[in-house]
């Protein structure tokens, strides 16, 4: 069944810095998302290393994964 996404960028200490969640399900398979670089309030985020969580609600539980992700420009 479809499911929604919980995705987020956060910086190396787990604060969140932007929430690229979408509120609508989504099927099974490949999905891309990308992240222009901003934090929640609009601001360029600083270069540097973050991590991007993304976490599914299936029916046996929550399932996430985290990624290291490089910010440069």
């Amino acid at each position: 069944r479809p499911k929604t996404l919980n995705i987020e960028v956060l910086d190396l200490s787990g604060r969140r810095v932007r929430n690229l969640s979408v509120q609508r399900s989504f099927p099974s398979g490949e999905h891309e998302f990308f992240w222009d670089g901003r934090d929640d309030r609009g601001l360029m985020a600083p270069p540097g290393v973050y991590l991007t969580r993304i976490a599914v609600h299936t029916d046996q539980g929550t399932f996430a994964q985290a990624r290291n992700l490089a910010l440069v420009y």
